[in-house]
């Protein structure tokens, strides 16, 4: 219920960067480590656009907290390091090592793990991986260094970094994509949910349409598909699917979708200046549950 109610929250208020933080938090209580990404990165998008590189960097170490090896996101926090703390700024060094790491590149690692100790020198986690890392022999000829990392890093332009966080968004669905059955439906659909959260609404349709199949989801599919499409203002497509999800659940007698969906729909014709079909969907609602259908139409 918690979560369902800052969702709600959170349609009314999509600029409120603390709720994504504590719906991010709320997500990972339950076990939703994809919804909670979404919700982390969806703050740090509006962080971002208010130019609070500090708190972008503390949203994406929650990022690489669930997904460490996020080489976007590491190289993001590594970039945005001189808003931080010395302690910060090696620790920044010392996650894109674990990032590059876990991406098979260990020249690389061992570069940023030595920029970690530049840094701060007594920073153990870095100094015992790196002396774990470090070959006998140590060659010089096609290791990369710290210098030419930063080059990489710190030489982005401020208006392509901005891209950083899509980039971030992007690795996390290819990784997810690979990871993820066609039949488990119900992390189609938290998915489906976390991308809309982020603003990928074309991503969200395609996880809430291979849920359809299932008759756990399907009605709650519908809605959502509604959903994303009024929000990107298909409203004769938002009008289909919360038509066929009233059948749904008319079929059902699920009578919380039924009102939820004739609330839909009178948002739909309320949108689009039919006042008498809008009228009509919202008299059906109160008919049927008058204190839940006023409710939804706050949302």
């Amino acid at each position: 219920k918690q979560v369902a109610d800052m969702r709600n929250r959170l349609e009314r208020d999509p600029g409120d960067a603390l709720g994504y933080i504590e719906m991010a938090n709320l997500l990972l209580d339950v076990g939703d480590f994809y919804g909670a990404v979404g919700a982390y990165l969806r703050a740090a998008e509006i962080y971002r656009n208010d130019e609070r590189d500090y708190m972008v960097f503390e949203l994406l170490e929650g990022v690489l907290d669930i997904c460490p090896e996020s080489l976007s996101a590491a190289k993001e926090i590594v970039r945005i390091r001189h808003t931080i703390d010395k302690e910060g700024q090696s620790r920044a060094f010392y996650r894109l090592a674990v990032a590059y790491l876990l991406n098979d590149s260990q020249y690389e690692a061992i570069a940023s793990l030595e920029a970690a100790v530049e840094v701060c020198p007594d920073y153990k986690d870095a100094l015992e991986l790196i002396n774990g890392l470090r070959p006998t022999e140590h060659s010089e000829v096609g290791v990369t260094g710290v210098a030419d990392i930063l080059d990489d890093i710190d030489n982005i332009k401020m208006d392509t970094s901005k891209k950083a966080l899509a980039d971030i968004i992007m690795e996390f669905k290819q990784g997810v994509d690979s990871s993820i059955t066609n039949e488990d439906y119900a992390t189609h659909f938290d998915l489906g949910i976390a991308y809309r959260e982020m603003g990928l609404l074309r991503e969200a349709i395609q996880e809430f349409e291979k849920v359809l199949v299932s008759p756990d989801y399907r009605i709650k599919a519908r809605e959502m598909l509604g959903r994303c499409t009024f929000d990107m203002k298909r409203y004769d497509e938002a009008e289909d699917h919360f038509r066929k999800g009233l059948v749904l659940a008319s079929t059902v007698d699920n009578k919380s979708s039924i009102v939820g969906f004739h609330v839909n729909l009178y948002r739909v014709y309320d949108f689009t200046g039919r006042s008498g079909h809008a009228e009509a969907e919202m008299k059906l609602a109160v008919e049927l549950d008058p204190v839940m259908a006023k409710a939804l139409q706050l949302e």
